[in-house]
Parts: structure tokens; sequence; C-alpha cells
């Protein structure tokens, strides 16, 4: 039973992972920061999309070209030749837009050329600390979370808070206007199951909610926070990036740090992924065999 569980876990950790890197003006304090981990908001989408927007069949042909230049949301130019671990050669593939919209959550999904098809799909969303933090809003992830027919899931936290305990957790989660687009599962609900951590250098064990098992696959959406590197906190200000997606978790991450290290103003988020060692744990997913840090960047921005 438990191997059964690992295997599954990380087949669906690899399946899809998109993380958008935007911008925020909130101030982050002591508590939020200790409490989420959060980085960046990314905006509501200003006109809701349609519940299908882009239909497979739809989808732009997008060329799996290297880049050699990106321009983010902000303006910002970025040679692709600058981040350490791009490589037209690479396996891994990581695609980019500058556009940070409802609507481009679909373009990026589409442009990875893997369907989730399964009839019980889990969206794994953080559901918010507060009305300040910087979770994804509703807004921005419904056309996507729709087109999958997913149950939104998230799990209570190890800390106190608003998400400590799973009744006060749905109330959150309807507050924030979750239940408005999605089912909302909170996984551990009914207990947790303990998995076995193969080659972990620090876990040996990780536990996982009891209702994990009732899902066949799974998408992750998230405002960077790193999910092979467990989680960097502060706030990235002034700076508005795009959107990157893969289904590499280990190459999603890296681009994302990289990008990081070439976006002026990044200071207070790089001296936070440098102290929790976030390179050293990338570098453990790609030797466990996780994922590959080198990757191709390729913009489907026309």
């Amino acid at each position: 039973m438990r191997n059964n569980i690992k295997k599954t876990f990380t087949l669906l950790l690899a399946m899809l992972m998109l993380s958008a890197c935007g911008s925020t003006t909130e101030p982050v304090t002591e508590e939020t920061e200790a409490a989420e981990t959060p980085v960046v908001e990314t905006p509501d989408a200003e006109t809701p999309a349609a519940e299908d927007p882009l239909p497979e069949e739809e989808a732009p042909a997008v060329s799996a070209e290297a880049a050699e230049t990106i321009v983010t949301n902000g303006g910002t130019f970025i040679q692709t030749a600058d981040l350490t671990n791009h490589s037209a050669d690479a396996e891994s593939v990581v695609y980019y837009t500058s556009d940070i919209s409802s609507d481009a959550m679909m373009a990026i999904y589409a442009a990875l050329g893997v369907e989730i098809t399964g009839e019980n799909t889990a969206v794994k969303v953080h559901t918010g600390e507060s009305d300040q933090s910087n979770h994804l809003r509703p807004d921005f992830i419904k056309a996507l979370v729709q087109h999958v027919d997913g149950t939104i899931v998230e799990s209570n936290t190890a800390y106190g808070g608003n998400r400590v305990q799973t009744a006060m957790h749905y109330q959150l989660a309807k507050d924030h206007g979750f239940t408005d687009i999605a089912d909302v599962v909170i996984m551990d609900e009914t207990g947790s199951l303990s998995i076995p951590v193969e080659g972990g250098s620090v876990l040996k064990e990780n536990l996982v909610g009891a209702r994990f098992a009732e899902f066949d696959g799974m998408l992750v959406l998230s405002h960077f926070k790193g999910h092979a590197m467990g989680g960097f906190g502060g706030s990235i200000k002034n700076i508005s990036i795009g959107i990157l997606a893969s289904t590499d978790p280990v190459a999603l991450d890296q681009a994302c740090v990289d990008i990081i290290y070439q976006s002026e103003g990044a200071e207070n988020m790089i001296r936070r992924i440098e102290s929790v060692g976030g390179e050293d744990t990338l570098e453990h997913g790609e030797e466990i065999g996780l994922g590959n840090r080198a990757y191709k960047l390729v913009v489907i921005d026309e």
C-alpha cells in the first residue's frame, strides 16, 4: 500500500506544475511570512474567462525552439544565455508567457501538450492565510480549474493560523471564493497516511492527507514558492515576471530561480533562496530522479 501511494505521488507531482511569478505591493509581516511563505500576487483577470475558452483542437501550435531573449511582464529584457541552467539542447522544456491573466493560464496549459483526462482531478491551490496574502485568486484560476473539471484540494497547516483546523480551513476557502468555482476538499480532514521517502537526505517519510488516494490526477497551481524546494518566504516588490509551466517540477523551479537572479529588485528574494539552501535542494531533486535542472525555455507569446 505504501509503495503504491509513493509511486502515484511521484507521478502526480511530475504531471504538471504551473508557477506564476508576479508582483505585490502588500507589506509582508513576520507573522504572514512564517505562516505561508508567500512570494508574489498574481492579479485577478479583468474579465472572467469562459468555462472552456481554449478547446484542445483550437490550441495554438507552439514551436519548441529555445528563446534567446524574454521580455518580462514588467518590461525587463533577460538574455536566456544569462540563465545559468538554460540550454537549447535540454530535454526538459519550460514554457513562458509574460502575460499574467486567466487566458494566459489556459494558453500555457495548452502549450504543454498534456491533457489531464482523469475523472477525479485534484487541483492543488494555496487557499491563502488572509485576504492580504499572496495566493492565486479564484477568478484567475477559474477557467483552468473548470477546464479539467477539477476539485480544489489543500491540507491543514502544522502551525497556528486560519488553516490549522479543518472547519476553519473550509470556512476560509469559502470566504476567499474558492467554493464558488469548484468543490473543495481538505485532504487530511480524515487523517494522514505515512509514505517512505527514498533517497531523502533529511526526510525519511512524509505524510499525505488520507483523501489523497481518491484522486487519479493532479494539477498544481502556485505563486512561486518552490514546491520542489519546500518553499520560500518574503515578497518581491515592483517586479512583474510572467507565468512559467513545465511537466518537470525541478526544471520549472530552476527556471524561476534563474530568472529571479537576473531580475532587478530581487535581492531580498535571492537572500531568502540562499538562506534555505534552495539550489542545494534542486541539486538533490535531480540526484534522486525528480527532474532535471537543465531546461530549454520556450516563449509562447506571439
